[in-house]
């Protein structure tokens, strides 16, 4: 027998060990990754799109510039409790606030520069595929010609889940 080799762990242990610090090391990166933000979709489908703005009237006259805008789900059923908007005219936030697109939820005190919220996209608790909202604005928030753009956000990821923009023409719409 050679008594003349240093080598005092065998190669079992050395493997063993370097098994063990992956395993630690994948253990601390899994648990520093639980922290960081939810990563969003930058590039969103347009799953709720503008299909009209109204600038008369209810019944269609006068001409007052309503800005009653009609929301439509082109995608899947979505709860509606969960989900708000942002507005922009031309690239500009317009300056209103609604928190949800759940019409019981949807009381004056809490929103401002929109006068009211309806539709079968905000009856129940779901907004189904091709249902529709109309929110009624501030008039002349949205102007003929104007691009109105909206975002739909998930204020459980606070990711947007749909943006639509929706350029407009410079006549006036029923």
């Amino acid at each position: 027998m050679d008594r003349s080799r240093k080598d005092a762990v065998s190669p079992i242990v050395g493997v063993a060990v370097l098994v063990a610090v992956t395993v630690l090391l994948a253990a601390i990166i899994l648990a520093l990754l639980s922290w960081l933000p939810h990563l969003c979709d930058p590039f969103p489908r347009a799953v709720f799109r503008v299909v009209a703005v109204h600038d008369y009237g209810e019944g269609g006259s006068p001409l007052n510039y309503d800005s009653r805008l009609v929301l439509r789900n082109f995608g899947p059923t979505l709860p509606n409790r969960p989900l708000t908007a942002a507005f922009y005219a031309d690239g500009v936030h317009v300056d209103c606030c609604l928190e949800t697109f759940h019409g019981e939820d949807v009381v004056p005190s809490h929103h401002f520069g929109i006068e009211r919220v309806q539709g079968l996209g905000c009856r129940g608790e779901t907004w189904e595929q091709g249902a529709s909202v109309l929110i009624d604005f501030t008039d002349r928030t949205f102007m003929p010609g104007e691009t109105v753009r909206v975002d739909v956000i998930d204020t459980r990821s606070n990711c947007v889940i749909s943006s639509h923009s929706f350029a407009r023409s410079a006549v006036p719409a029923l």
